[in-house]
């Protein structure tokens, strides 16, 4: 039993971060996940698929990029997830953190790029 209160430990802590961590980052939506260790994220972009291509192909800070799920393909109707993202709580919290500070980064210098 005290291993799988420690797992559990573990992933609230990352769901936790993630969920402060986005709170940081201005003009987007997301809900804070509450049995799974992942959240979709909707972002100010007209294409969730282009930024998450952007991600891969053009945007570095120190060298460090962010890849991403495009919401889309998790929705019957990918319209609805076309402006969104889908993040999970896999890494430690340092890491999360340095994951939203680049996905707040990008966003900024996608929409002026």
């Amino acid at each position: 039993e005290s291993y799988y209160s420690d797992v559990r430990s573990i992933w609230k802590e990352r769901v936790e971060c993630m969920y402060k961590s986005l709170d940081l980052i201005p003009n987007i939506k997301h809900n804070k996940p509450s049995g799974a260790f992942y959240t979709m994220v909707e972002l100010p972009v007209a294409s969730a698929e282009d930024f998450s291509r952007y991600l891969v192909t053009t945007f570095r800070d120190r060298e460090e990029s962010l890849v991403v799920a495009p919401g889309g393909g998790f929705y019957v109707d990918s319209a609805r997830g076309a402006a969104q993202i889908r993040l999970a709580a896999v890494l430690e919290p340092a890491k999360i953190k340095r994951a939203t500070e680049i996905l707040n980064l990008a966003l900024q210098r996608y929409q002026t790029d």
